[in-house]
């Protein structure tokens, strides 16, 4: 086997001061005063060994290490003594050295990120290594580490181009105030915005090999041009938008401070279509050390999509981004500039037309649940852009940085060697640029995975990479959604779409958080469709029908909301007028929290956010969503579901009782005041996890809505445990008298906890007779497996 060994150490102590008011957080970090002259930071060490045992006695064995060299490679490297004013040396040790570019290939060749990961943490060969990060604490000059952090939020006139907050912290916090490389980024992006097709002029050329890509993508559809522009003019310079910057400072003290400073500032347009981000980095200079700029700017454009799927998936679909990075002792000395556009093909939209998702959603549009999971996921695929052109182009690039980037070109011809060709003669492309063509072929069916064609075309030579399966992970990421943020589209397709769980309500049909979807037409009273039933977060959401569309009420803390179906907001009674884009923000007037946001994102739609309490309604008049915070899992309860990940007795009433049609589960939640409100049932089925075997009369599904098995009966369980009686949130299946179990199951049983008294006297006496109604609402104190029986039979007089 292997022996791991790992450590982290902090070698010192750590002091952290926060100010929420002012938004300023400080971190002083020293060396404690015990702390020995060489601290090892982190060590990484793993040896093979073999052991020496008797068959009949494992207790007492003897462990040898397994020594496949004399003496192990060691490379030793300092550094960090000169910038950071602390020596650090990393050390390794290996029985084979790997840490040369060909064998690193070798290594990461069969792997994907994440089995690379786990490659190094656990060793599949007999070779011992070790790595070692020491802190020599002699040798250092600093004494001290202080970061300080300021944060900041901020209402600006939106405009993508405008620099107004960087130039701000430059003039309060930065030693070198030169506004010069602001108005050179916002020339260059202004006119890659305008026409992308000017700052790629060889694309343009016959025989260029971009062009066939570019000809296949709607950046050059004039459709497309003069939706782009009429979308800029139509949302830039008129509406506000929330800016956030941070800025940090970090000072190593000692004979000489060494002075760091960084800012990033953050801003969308109010639809999110357009997003940009600023980071600014500055190394103070000192007599060791020569002073070090870095200014970059990025920028990305998506386009702004209609709400029918046959719609979006004929309307023009291209993105464009542009990224700048200017570093040296002024932000002039070196650039890098990336330009880049993705799009979508004919090919995908044919795709997403002919897919069976597709074609499922059709039918469910046409019984009036345009927002079915079935939908959903084909609007997903309508919108993906599937073809992406990097332009990268470069100035006085330092020798680190070009060696660096040949290596990485070397270890990517490596692992992708199989699906490789590349072309070096008579190769003449542009000087101090590389352009990246991906192409992500869709999914068909004869062929279920993303296939990806790349494409690199150099100064001196062209590679290209054919039929690359995207792995599982990368599918997740790749291609890119038009509609869903990178972020949320990659946690959504791991965790199966429930990373941000939304109940919708159709004309005909109700989809809940668990993606239950069934058919029920809103009446005209009342339906409760979400709440916190564990009554520990004041929010609740109502809804009914009002002429064609939809009324919905929500009730946060002592906040009254109704949404007309004509998209107006009456907030306390008060009507609030929200313009396209704009929102209407109200505070708590104790702390000055932020309580409620109404948002006006597209002309047809209507959002109320209370992102203290989680919670988000979108709705366009006749359909609407809630969003709810994964906070609330297992603790929803109304026409939504219960939000537990489960899809199994999802149609369970105000009382816990599972209803056996939607129709009378959904009156069930109808308010007390409407004469439609379904009755109480006589007889109240709840969800358990007794599950006969296969075949036997008393065989039914977990939500089962069938009989009870012969034999059986439900009790609330009872358990002493210490100075508490612990009772059952659930009933508990058990044989009656006269019965045994042939075989038992064990299930997961949660258990609400009293302090013993007169009290939890009467509850075990009420337990003995009947089932506690009352605990079913209870929050489980503990949980633990319980055995019960799984069928029970009659027991005959000869078994007696």
């Amino acid at each position: 086997g292997h022996k791991t060994h790992a450590l982290l150490n902090l070698p010192g102590q750590l002091e952290a001061k926060i100010n929420p008011t002012k938004k300023q957080v400080e971190i002083i970090a020293e060396r404690a005063t015990q702390a020995p002259t060489k601290v090892e930071l982190a060590q990484f060490k793993a040896y093979p060994y073999t052991v020496q045992a008797k068959l009949w006695n494992f207790v007492q064995w003897n462990a040898r290490p397994i020594m496949t060299q004399s003496e192990p490679v060691k490379m030793h490297k300092t550094f960090g003594q000169r910038t950071l004013g602390l020596s650090f040396e990393a050390v390794q040790k290996v029985d084979q050295p790997f840490n040369d570019m060909a064998g690193f290939y070798h290594l990461l060749q069969p792997h994907n990120p994440l089995s690379a990961a786990q490659f190094f943490s656990v060793p599949h060969s007999l070779k011992a290594f070790e790595y070692k990060l020491q802190l020599d604490l002699p040798q250092r000059e600093t004494k001290q580490v202080r970061l300080n952090l300021k944060y900041k939020t901020e209402k600006r006139e939106w405009k993508i181009n405008s620099f107004e907050t960087e130039k701000e912290l430059e003039r309060e916090y930065y030693e070198q105030k030169s506004h010069q490389h602001f108005a050179q980024m916002q020339s260059e992006s202004e006119q890659y915005f305008a026409n992308p097709l000017s700052t790629m002029p060889e694309c343009e050329q016959s025989e260029s090999p971009c062009r066939e890509i570019l000809q296949r993508m709607n950046i050059r559809n004039p459709e497309s041009r003069r939706w782009q522009q009429s979308q800029d003019s139509e949302t830039e310079y008129k509406k506000e938008s929330h800016v956030h910057s941070i800025h940090s400072e970090l000072v190593l003290a000692g004979p000489e401070a060494r002075r760091f400073r960084s800012s990033v500032v953050v801003a969308a347009s109010p639809n999110m279509k357009q997003q940009k981000i600023s980071v600014l980095f500055e190394k103070v200079q000192s007599s060791r050390q020569q002073p070090f700029r870095v200014c970059a700017n990025g920028q990305i454009k998506f386009p702004e999509l209609p709400l029918n799927r046959e719609q979006l998936i004929d309307a023009p679909k291209t993105a464009l981004g542009h990224l700048t990075v200017k570093y040296g002792r002024q932000c002039e000395e070196s650039k890098i500039q990336a330009r880049i556009v993705m799009a979508q093909s004919e090919e995908q939209k044919e795709v997403a037309r002919s897919l069976p998702i597709s074609r499922e959603c059709r039918q469910h549009e046409q019984n009036g649940s345009p927002y079915s999971p079935a939908c959903m996921m084909a609007r997903r695929q309508a919108s993906l852009l599937n073809k992406v052109v990097i332009d990268i182009e470069a100035q006085n690039t330092p020798k680190p940085l070009r060696n660096l980037t040949l290596h990485l070109d070397d270890l990517v011809k490596y692992a992708l060697y199989p699906h490789m060709t590349n072309k070096r003669i008579d190769v003449s492309n542009p000087e101090k640029k590389i352009k990246i063509v991906l192409d992500f072929l869709p999914i068909r069916a004869q062929r279920l995975w993303t296939v990806l064609d790349a494409y690199l075309y150099k100064p001196r030579e062209n590679t290209i990479f054919q039929k690359i399966r995207l792995t599982p992970f990368a599918e997740t990421l790749f291609p890119l959604s038009a509609q869903v943020p990178f972020f949320e589209k990659a946690l959504n397709n791991i965790m199966t779409q429930q990373y941000t769980p939304a109940c919708k309500v159709q004309e005909k049909t109700i989809t809940t958080f668990d993606n239950v979807s069934y058919a029920y037409p809103l009446c005209d009273c009342y339906h409760l469709i979400a709440k916190d039933c564990s009554k520990q977060i004041p929010v609740q959401v109502f809804a009914k029908k009002s002429g064609e569309g939809k009324q919905i009420l929500l009730e946060v803390g002592q906040m009254k909301v109704e949404v007309t179906p004509q998209r107006e907001v009456l907030v306390n009674g008060q009507q609030v007028n929200v313009e396209l884009y704009g929102e209407r923000v109200f505070k708590d007037e104790q702390t000055q929290k932020v309580v409620l946001r109404v948002v006006k994102p597209i002309r047809k739609e209507v959002e109320v956010i209370a992102p203290v309490h989680g919670m988000k309604i979108r709705t366009d008049g006749k359909h609407f969503s809630v969003q709810m915070s994964n906070i609330y899992r297992g603790r929803v309860c109304g026409l939504c579901g219960d939000m537990n990940g489960e899809k199994v007795a999802e149609l369970k009433d105000p009382q816990g009782c599972i209803r056996q049609t939607p129709q009378i589960f959904a009156r069930s939640w109808v308010v007390e005041s409407c004469p439609k409100r379904a009755p109480q049932p006589t007889r109240c089925l709840r969800e358990q996890t007794f599950v006969a075997p296969e075949g036997t009369p008393e065989y039914r599904q977990q939500s089962s809505f069938g009989r009870k098995p012969q034999g059986v009966s439900y009790i609330t369980k009872v358990v002493n445990r210490g100075s508490e009686v612990c009772f059952s949130t659930k009933p508990v299946p058990e044989c009656t008298i006269g019965h045994k179990h042939t075989d038992s199951i064990n299930m997961e049983v949660k258990f609400h906890c009293v302090q013993r008294g007169h009290a939890a006297n009467q509850l075990v006496n009420r337990a003995r007779e009947s089932i506690l109604e009352e605990m079913f609402e209870k929050r489980p104190d503990f949980q633990e497996w319980l055995s019960v029986p799984e069928a029970c039979h009659p027991i005959s007089e000869q078994q007696f």
